[in-house]
């Protein structure tokens, strides 16, 4: 029992079969009662106000507050009885009809004989307006019931295809959230870019008689470290370029190459000094920041 509940509580406002707002003055309660009855058996539940309206209810609050969301069909049986009532005379209107269809309501209006239709406003008479009475009460029943079925259908796949829109906004959002992400990412990744530089130009040194950064000369060797080349000679190229008046070549190789090793900027691959990935990239943001600027 307590499953069947809860799939229930989880169904939100999915029904499986249509219900009808049944509107209609007094004094033909009994006709109407006899209308609903009728419809139970064609699996359509009836929202009959003797059940559903307390008395001094506003009937127009009960059908834009509570009825809209619950039926699927507003019925209004119109006769000489309540044709002339207040609720007709000053709501009953074109005003009245669009309000409710533009908030997911259906309306059919139904007479008990072609002279009560003749005392309809002219905007009312201008719609499809059948009769249903004790001669016709199984025929205009049919098509009352076909009508229920086919305004619940097509409820129903409006609340699919909304749901469906539904989905495919939050997929968008999840799309455009992923893509911020990526964008974080990349943003991050310059971030590391940043502090990889900063590294580099944090190691000084002498360089043709000026002081000089492992960035500068990493950019202005760059065409050096672009080739991949057997270590050896590798070396050899490093020595002769080294400034004359750092104090050891070999310590100068010793001690400031590593630094572009362990900052993953180069690497010995089989015997070959080789350029990573990660080195092109810093290279393309050094050119942002030196361009021609270096000899």
């Amino acid at each position: 029992m307590a499953k069947t509940q809860k799939l229930e509580s989880n169904s939100g406002d999915f029904k499986m079969k249509p219900k009808i707002f049944l509107s209609h003055n007094k004094n033909d309660k009994e006709f109407i009662k006899q209308l609903a009855d009728a419809l139970r058996p064609a699996r359509i539940d009836v929202w009959f106000d003797d059940w559903e309206i307390p008395p001094g209810a506003s009937l127009r609050a009960k059908i834009f507050e509570e009825g809209i969301p619950a039926c699927d069909l507003f019925f209004v049986y119109l006769t000489e009885n309540s044709i002339n009532s207040s609720w007709v005379k000053q709501e009953l209107d074109a005003a009245f009809v669009t309000e409710l269809e533009n908030k997911g309501g259906f309306l059919a209006l139904y007479v008990d004989k072609d002279d009560s239709r003749d005392q309809l406003p002219l905007d009312l008479r201008s719609r499809r307006i059948p009769d249903i009475n004790a001669d016709n009460f199984s025929e205009s029943l049919l098509e009352l019931v076909a009508l229920a079925w086919e305004t619940f259908s097509k409820k129903q796949v409006n609340r699919v295809q909304d749901n469906t829109r539904i989905e495919m906004l939050e997929l968008e959002k999840k799309v455009l959230e992923k893509e911020l992400e990526i964008e974080k990412l990349k943003s991050e990744k310059k971030e590391d870019y940043t502090a990889i530089i900063q590294a580099l130009s944090e190691k000084e040194f002498v360089y043709q008689g000026n002081t000089t950064s492992l960035d500068n000369f990493f950019y202005s060797q760059r065409f050096l470290f672009t080739q991949s080349m057997e270590i050896g000679n590798f070396n050899e190229i490093m020595r002769s370029r080294i400034p004359n008046d750092y104090s050891d070549q070999e310590k100068f190789i010793e001690d400031i190459l590593p630094i572009l090793v362990i900052q993953n900027l180069i690497q010995v691959t089989g015997g070959d000094v080789i350029l990573t990935e990660l080195g092109k990239k810093v290279l393309i943001e050094l050119e942002k920041i030196y361009g021609n600027n270096i000899e």
